[in-house]
């Protein structure tokens, strides 16, 4: 870990802190907004952890949070895109 910078002596640096630290952790708000104006958020969550964790939150609130809209063409041909 020394070579990556994460760990001088026995201490962790800052970025080994945020990687792997239970201690102090990281904040991480998501929302899912109305409309490209930012003023009105359909849902919202807040995620604390290190960076590992933070990704894990995400990828899942994205996941959850992801709005699927489905055009029917013709009798056979489904097309979805994102909405």
């Amino acid at each position: 870990m020394e070579k990556l910078g994460l760990l001088r002596g026995d201490k962790l640096t800052n970025a080994g802190r945020v990687l792997f630290s239970k201690r102090n952790p990281i904040v991480l708000k998501l929302a899912v907004f109305a409309t490209e104006h930012k003023t009105t958020f359909l849902d919202i969550a807040r995620a604390e952890g290190n960076v590992f964790r933070l990704i894990d939150n995400a990828m899942g609130y994205i996941i959850r949070n992801i709005r699927w809209k489905r055009d029917k063409k013709g009798k056979k041909k489904m097309k979805s895109k994102w909405e």
